[in-house]
């Protein structure tokens, strides 16, 4: 393997510039601040040689102050500038005793629960299982709306009583059905009072200009016959039925 003392000077200059153009040009002096910053914290720290357990005690403190999304902004110019400056590769250290690539799958995905568990210090974290995602997605889905063929097709269950759990835990259908409900009752209620109304004051006969509708809950001027759900009452007793019928229409 070379050394620097079997590589003349020119080249060392060279490879030296050209390591310096892996910073971008643009914010090239932010990440020589945050570099800075974590050479002066570890000087504060007394801390002579960088390792992954300095580096997660430096962004442990960090992530007091910060939040995730800027955590990673300053992790990605520490990583650079450590390539840069030391020839430290971040990426490369060990990951469960084992220095190898490590791809993210099936079985990484059903961890997270878990850790986020852990981090939350939450109790007994190995059973936040990956089952706890879909649980969540099922949820998140039968809130927006989403119907029982949805939920099956999404959760991948054939029978519908796990479903119909889901639909019936939803805030949003329960909200749904108290307001059909409340309608229900409404309309009940209105009946009712109209038909009071009515039975107290109408009169039958061919002589009244104006017809009340049980059945829509209409009033009107007719010049002769109704049809079977039409009865005849008094003028002054139609502009009375007309307030009512207004007075709910507004209110409703």
């Amino acid at each position: 393997m070379d050394t620097n003392n079997e590589i003349p000077d020119s080249i060392l200059k060279k490879a030296e510039k050209e390591t310096q153009n892996l910073l971008p040009k643009k914010s090239k002096e932010v990440y020589s601040s945050e570099y800075e910053k974590f050479i002066n914290w570890m000087t504060e720290n007394c801390v002579e040689h960088i390792s992954e357990t300095v580096l997660l005690g430096y962004f442990s403190d960090l992530s007091e102050n910060f939040s995730p999304s800027s955590l990673w902004s300053k992790y990605s110019m520490v990583k650079k500038t450590l390539m840069v400056n030391k020839n430290i590769n971040i990426a490369n250290y060990h990951k469960q005793g084992r220095c190898t690539v490590q791809p993210v799958g099936k079985n990484t995905f059903e961890k997270i629960p878990s850790i986020i568990a852990k981090y939350l210090g939450l109790s007994d974290p190995d059973k936040y299982t990956g089952h706890c995602m879909r649980r969540t997605s099922s949820t998140l889905l039968a809130e927006a709306g989403a119907s029982m063929t949805t939920l099956k097709r999404h959760g991948g269950w054939k029978s519908t009583s796990v479903a119909e759990g889901y639909l019936e835990d939803s805030i949003s259908s329960k909200n749904k059905l108290s307001r059909m409900l409340a309608v229900i009752f409404f309309n009940i209620v209105k009946y009712n009072i109209i038909q009071l109304f009515y039975l107290r004051f109408a009169k039958f006969g061919p002589q009244n200009v104006f017809l009340w509708n049980t059945q829509h809950y209409r009033w009107g001027k007719v010049r002769g016959g109704g049809k079977y759900d039409y009865h005849w009452i008094s003028s002054k007793q139609g502009v009375a039925v007309r307030y009512v019928t207004q007075f709910f229409a507004y209110i409703s």
